[in-house]
């Protein structure tokens, strides 16, 4: 059993109740959500489910400025493929505007807590001209 969840947190039963397929799914639900709301400090954190997927995940945004952005958390030791990623935008719903999410944030997490975050956006982003001066920078010191 994982020594990081409290059961007596505000939202553990409430996770819980989200997870509805495993008891991992609970608790990297949980360990998602402590690393959004407790650490990184995020606003707004709500957790969604989506059956078709078999999957929780969280809306939320970085500071009151910041959009609303779609989380999901996965287990470190989970396997996914590229088309896997990319079915969460056939899916997954923005809790704002009812569409398919621009972008996702993947939430990897271990269970010593550890989360890493890859935002993960639709098609190719050409690179910024900064990033195209640095390329190219790179080049003639080779």
């Amino acid at each position: 059993e994982n020594t990081n969840m409290d059961p007596n947190h505000p939202q553990h039963s409430n996770l819980s109740r989200y997870a509805k397929h495993s008891q991992r799914e609970s608790i990297v639900a949980y360990l998602c959500y402590i690393d959004l709301e407790e650490r990184k400090n995020y606003l707004d954190v709500n957790v969604h489910h989506c059956d078709e997927l078999k999957l929780v995940y969280f809306s939320a945004r970085e500071g009151k400025s910041h959009p609303l952005e779609v989380i999901v958390p996965i287990p470190v030791e989970d396997r996914h493929t590229i088309a896997r990623l990319f079915s969460y935008f056939d899916v997954l719903v923005h809790p704002t505007t009812g569409t398919s999410p621009n972008s996702i944030i993947v939430a990897i997490i271990d269970d010593d807590s550890t989360n890493v975050h890859y935002r993960i956006k639709k098609g190719i982003i050409p690179p910024t001209e900064k990033d195209a001066i640095a390329e190219d920078d790179e080049d003639l010191i080779e």
